[in-house]
C-alpha cells in the first residue's frame, strides 16, 4: 500500500478526501459531550487524542479523566462535510451512543457520495 502525503493548501481544503469522526465523551466536559474532527490517518489521530496532544477541548477532557470513544466515522469525505456537521449543532442526534443505531437517519443527514457535502 502506498502512503500519500497530503499537504494542506489554503483555500483547497475542499479537495482533500479523508475521514470525519465523532468522539463521544463518557461524561460532559463543561459544555461539550462530543467532538467532531477530520483526518487522513484516523489511527494516528486517535492516538494523538488519547495522549492529549490535539485540540484544546479533547486535551482538557482527557486531563479531567474523561474517556473518549470513537462513536462514528464517515469515510471518503471532505473538510466541508466536517464544517457542515459543526454548523448544525446536532451532534447528539447523530451519535449512536446517545441516540441509538438509527441516529444518522433520524437526523435526516444525507451526504453527496462524491463531494461529501450534506444536502
Amino acid at each position: 500500500m502506498t502512503r500519500r502525503r497530503v499537504e494542506w493548501l489554503p483555500g483547497h481544503d475542499r479537495l482533500i478526501i479523508g475521514t470525519v469522526y465523532l468522539l463521544h465523551f463518557s461524561r460532559p466536559y463543561q459544555h461539550a459531550s462530543h467532538y467532531v474532527g477530520f483526518t487522513t490517518d484516523l489511527a494516528r489521530r486517535l492516538r494523538q487524542h488519547r495522549k492529549g496532544s490535539t485540540s484544546p477541548l479533547v486535551r482538557c477532557a482527557v486531563a479531567e479523566g474523561i474517556e473518549i470513544f470513537l462513536a462514528r466515522t464517515w469515510k471518503e469525505v471532505t473538510v466541508r462535510f466536517e464544517k457542515w456537521l459543526h454548523s448544525g449543532g446536532h451532534k447528539r442526534l447523530i451519535c449512536p451512543i446517545c441516540s441509538g443505531p438509527r441516529a444518522f437517519r433520524r437526523a435526516r443527514i444525507v451526504r453527496h457520495p462524491v463531494t461529501g457535502i450534506g444536502q
